[in-house]
């Protein structure tokens, strides 16, 4: 599943194929459920407000904003009723701002059920993903705050480099994985590589 662009509305959308729904990035908090489009899932990703063009997902993940500044804006996903089930929102996981507990515990009561690390560090490689790495910031600890929206009971999904360890990823009970070759590259929305190690 390949996301396009419609700059009118600053959303990507993925056809369904397979087993898997196509999949939609908005990059606002949908005025109601209309806006979520037909079936799939929707990602919601407010920060992407200010960052124009197909480059501007690419470029969320640098430190030239504040990607969660949104989670302390006035808002939320209950007058969605049941279509917010559908509805993942993007969240920095690696936010040096906010706690992580700040974090998940402010978008809980917003009504938010379901999250993805987006914008995500795995955008970058070569020497910035060097850097990165080094100051602590890696899909690994990503993944970390995955794992810990999980235990509080949000439904979680993963952006990360198609070539990430299936093993890791086993070890968080994924609704989905978004996949991608780096920036630039098309996005993919797949089930989780590993299962059948969860109940």
């Amino acid at each position: 599943m390949q996301g396009t662009v419609d700059r009118s509305l600053l959303e990507r959308s993925g056809p369904t194929s397979g087993q898997v729904q196509g999949f939609t990035i908005l990059a606002r908090i949908p005025a109601s459920a209309n806006e979520l489009g037909a079936g799939g899932v929707a990602l919601i990703c407010p920060f992407l407000r200010d960052l124009e063009g197909e480059a501007g997902l690419w470029l969320s993940a640098l430190p030239i904003h504040d990607s969660n500044a949104f989670v302390d804006e006035d808002w939320s996903l209950a007058h969605l009723g049941d279509a917010a089930e559908c509805c993942y929102v993007g969240v920095f996981a690696l936010d040096r701002l906010r706690s992580q507990e700040a974090v998940l515990t402010t978008l809980a009561k917003k009504g938010v059920k379901k999250l993805i690390n987006l914008p995500s560090v795995s955008f970058f490689d070569g020497e910035t993903a060097q850097t990165f790495n080094r100051l602590g910031l890696s899909s690994g600890m990503e993944l970390t705050f995955i794992a810990a929206a999980a235990r509080m009971g949000f439904g979680v999904a993963f952006c990360t480099r198609a070539t990430m360890d299936a093993e890791l990823l086993d070890a968080v009970r994924l609704d989905f994985v978004l996949r991608h070759r780096g920036p630039g590259s098309a996005m993919e929305l797949s089930p989780p590589a590993m299962t059948a190690s969860h109940p």
